[in-house]
């Protein structure tokens, strides 16, 4: 990994807005590369039937039956009441 300094906020200010909308692109397009391949090793480790939980503050506490996997989401079937939900990958904890 390169040794690089991250700009402070004295050093921000000095950037023009340009320079800053490039800078913000940057940091954008780095951190959906990120999620994104923190999302197919999250859909590696799932697989149909799996019990999970969701990291949402409306779901805590809840059990969910994965019943499908997709590119990018899994359709979770609440154990309860039924409901399906497509959930991203990267609000999925498994057991």
């Amino acid at each position: 990994m390169p040794t690089q300094t991250i700009p402070s906020y004295k050093d921000l200010l000095q950037f023009d807005i340009e320079e800053l909308r490039s800078l913000n692109r940057t940091v954008v397009d780095v951190i959906k590369i990120k999620r994104d391949a923190e999302g197919r090793e999250k859909s590696r480790q799932i697989n149909v039937g799996d019990e999970i939980t969701i990291t949402s503050p409306r779901m805590i506490g809840q059990k969910f039956e994965v019943m499908k996997i997709n590119s990018k989401k899994a359709v979770c079937k609440n154990k309860e009441t039924g409901v399906q939900y497509n959930v991203p990958f990267n609000m999925i904890v498994t057991k």
